[in-house]
């Protein structure tokens, strides 16, 4: 079963590439635009990663998206993108416990696939222990 991930992007040319790109490497991908297109995905499939932008101008930001999410399923890898400094983007996500992270736009293709990578690898690990 390929592992699938969920792009939340309120860009169509960002969501597109990325989209592509991952499709490329043998991940299964949908895309949404907005929280509630996000949600209807998570309740028709089960989702591994979520690659989420951290200013999106829906009605919530990326990382409230993540929490929501999160909510329904709680093992969830997310990884947040930004535009915005590293540092202003973790310290709002403090009391996450660590499932979340971080990359900066704007990102290669190979650091784009090395996060999802090193995210999903990550969450390996944690069922290992």
């Amino acid at each position: 079963m390929k592992t699938a991930i969920l792009i939340v992007d309120d860009e169509p040319a960002c969501r597109d590439s990325m989209r592509l790109l991952l499709l490329s490497e043998g991940y299964s991908v949908e895309t949404a635009a907005t929280f509630d297109r996000a949600l209807a995905v998570t309740s028709e499939i089960s989702i591994d990663l979520l690659l989420v932008d951290w200013m999106l101008k829906d009605r919530c930001d990326g990382l409230e998206v993540a929490r929501r999410l999160r909510e329904i399923t709680p093992d969830l890898r997310v990884l947040l993108t930004t535009g915005y400094s590293l540092d202003k983007v973790r310290a709002a996500t403090r009391s996450d416990d660590g499932a979340i992270g971080f990359l900066s736009k704007p990102f290669t293709p190979e650091s784009l696939t090395e996060a999802v990578r090193r995210s999903l690898n990550d969450a390996d690990k944690k069922s290992d222990d």
